[in-house]
């Protein structure tokens, strides 16, 4: 979206307007959208004053959804409405993803170790004028051939909508950013020497429990995924930060043939 435009989503009844940070959804008459449970019957302003990444609310029709959400790092673009179908073409033609093959050798001893104070960390993202805002909670150590290697971890993200808090000053409604309800999930994103070949270009993730940082005791690279924006062009995905670049090739996880 772009600051004062209206827009339209084909396949979608309504139209969208930005103006600074509020959303305006229009609804179409004889259409039946709803947001929340309710039906849209007239122009709803929705607010958004957090900068952060923020999955705003979701609008349903007829099995499909409208998220609207809102990223940083570009001044041109806050806002975005992405459509999710499940009867899409792109979903109905998916013919399965790649892996390497599963082995134990991917499976390495590892420790888990918690920041005392959680650093913010900016990461490019796969759409150049945008930036992520990721929050470092601590580091994983493992062993490969011998050698002893690290990998930031970061806080984990959800992709649910509508999250709110009333600010008790002004009592106003305020959307929360995408970390809710996260607590003890992490997530690491890593390149490799097969980074742009054999695999994304963009790195992979793994997602990990730390409810009970002393019990982590290995690392399982054979469950590394592909980000969404694999996938589809529709998604704002965070790039693996330089530092957690590995000097190897590791043959395990989702590759990037289709």
């Amino acid at each position: 979206m772009k600051d004062g435009k209206t827009k339209i989503i084909k396949g979608f009844p309504g139209q969208w307007r930005q103006n600074g940070n509020t959303v305006t959804y229009i609804p179409e008459a004889g259409k039946n959208v709803s947001n929340r449970g309710q039906i849209i019957s007239e122009p709803k302003d929705i607010i958004v004053d957090t900068e952060a990444d923020v999955n705003v609310e979701d609008f349903d029709y007829q099995g499909v959804r409208a998220q609207l959400i809102k990223r940083i790092g570009s001044g041109e673009r806050k806002f975005a409405v992405r459509q999710r179908d499940p009867k899409s073409d792109t979903r109905h033609d998916f013919k399965g993803t790649k892996y390497f093959k599963l082995s134990k050798d991917w499976i390495l001893p590892a420790r888990y170790v918690p920041l005392d104070h959680w650093e913010n960390v900016t990461t490019k993202a796969v759409l150049s004028d945008l930036s992520h805002k990721e929050t470092a909670i601590g580091n994983i150590y493992f062993t490969y051939e011998s050698k002893e290697y690290n990998l930031t971890v970061f806080q984990g993200h959800n992709d649910d909508s509508g999250w709110t808090r009333k600010d008790p000053k002004t009592n106003k409604t305020v959307y929360l950013d995408n970390r809710q309800e996260t607590e003890g999930t992490a997530n690491v994103l890593f390149k490799d020497s097969t980074s742009a070949k054999e695999t994304y270009g963009g790195g992979r993730l793994l997602v990990f429990d730390i409810s009970h940082p002393e019990k982590v005791d290995y690392i399982d690279f054979n469950t590394a995924s592909n980000l969404p924006c694999f996938f589809t062009a529709f998604c704002t995905c965070p790039v693996s930060p330089n530092g957690n670049r590995l000097p190897f090739a590791v043959n395990a996880g989702e590759t990037s043939e289709h």
